[in-house]
């Protein structure tokens, strides 16, 4: 079943950069300073939880955008990682382990 999964990613998904937070340097006060660097290269599918992806208030709908990630097991980044899918970056949110994947929210994040 695992293979399977696997498989899937692999053929239906797409290549992402995973971003970790890591030190970038110090300032003037010898502070550390830290940005978003690329750890690795994976793949993963993006879904949706459910089709209903607008919000109706006041002002009209709004679109939101809050996908769940599906990554093997092997390849999978933690919580609190970013990615960049499609050239849109994502802040992954707690990981949900399953015996054959992994899911994780994400949001957009605007740069």
């Amino acid at each position: 079943m695992r293979r399977q999964a696997h498989a899937a990613i692999d053929r239906l998904g797409k290549d992402v950069d995973v971003l970790i937070e890591g030190k970038a340097g110090v300032d003037e006060f010898n502070n550390p300073e830290y940005d978003w660097i690329l750890s690795h290269t994976t793949r993963c599918v993006r879904t949706y939880p459910n089709r209903n992806t607008e919000l109706n208030n006041r002002g009209g709908p709004r679109k939101r955008d809050h996908p769940v990630f599906l990554f093997a097991r092997d390849d999978a980044p933690g919580g609190n990682d970013r990615i960049r899918y499609d050239r849109v970056l994502y802040e992954l949110e707690s990981p949900t382990v399953y015996d054959t994947h992994v899911a994780i929210f994400g949001k957009k994040v605007s740069e």
